[in-house]
């Protein structure tokens, strides 16, 4: 199995047979549909290692000027507490987390857009060096411009590249060609994703916690 392909070969397939194309939207169509394969399913190529973050005493919030919150951070999947002893506690993952003024254990993380950082709670009465937090977290999707249309290699082995072609097709034909049948393109769009998904074994998918902010798309 391989990973070759480029955002640039669908274009170049889609001026191929429809040749109505206006230069720049090749990059944004390509954007567009990379980001909604890879925000729909938890793919293991988009998934990484939260670094740990050690607690404080008191402190519900962690980012800056700490790393906390990796640069690429998009949603978080699984946190845990862990101990020195390397006991392992589950924490739930919860939007719009307000943190209380007690102290205790903490059983549940959210991630303020604000600040850029996570948020525990209750405050926590355990700390460095012998309490830490990890987990799993989604990471951005890569930006697909003009520059690296036909470099930028996509994340996903060769055998599913139809399922990005279909892709950037539905959105030619919806914005572009103004074709009547671009639902039922956008249809098998969606229908070749969720098969992917299953063959890949992500199909459940898992909680996210995601910034408060949509994705700019653009040539």
């Amino acid at each position: 199995m391989a990973r070759t392909m480029t955002p640039g070969t669908a274009i170049s397939l889609l001026q191929a047979k429809y040749r109505q194309l206006p230069d720049g939207f090749g990059a944004r169509f390509c954007d567009e549909i990379h980001s909604h394969m890879w925000l729909r399913y938890a793919w293991r190529e988009s998934i990484e290692e939260l670094p740990p973050f050690h607690l404080t005493d008191g402190e519900a919030y962690y980012g800056p000027p700490l790393l906390a919150v990796p640069p690429d951070y998009y949603s978080l999947h699984e946190a845990w507490l862990v101990s020195a002893n390397y006991d392992q506690h589950p924490l739930k993952i919860q939007a719009n987390l307000t943190p209380t003024m007690a102290t205790g254990w903490p059983n549940k993380i959210g991630y303020d857009k604000a600040r850029g950082s996570f948020v525990l709670s209750p405050r926590p009465s355990v700390t460095a060096p012998d309490w830490w937090v990890t987990g799993v977290y989604k990471k951005n999707p890569a930006k697909i411009t003009n520059n690296n249309l036909n470099s930028y290699t996509l994340p996903w082995d060769d055998v599913y590249y139809e399922v990005f072609r279909t892709g950037v097709e539905w959105k030619f034909k919806e914005e572009i060609s103004r074709d009547k049948d671009w639902p039922l393109v956008r249809q098998a769009f969606y229908g070749l994703l969720g098969e992917m998904a299953v063959a890949e074994g992500v199909a459940e998918g898992v909680t996210q916690i995601v910034p408060e902010f949509g994705l700019e798309y653009g040539g």
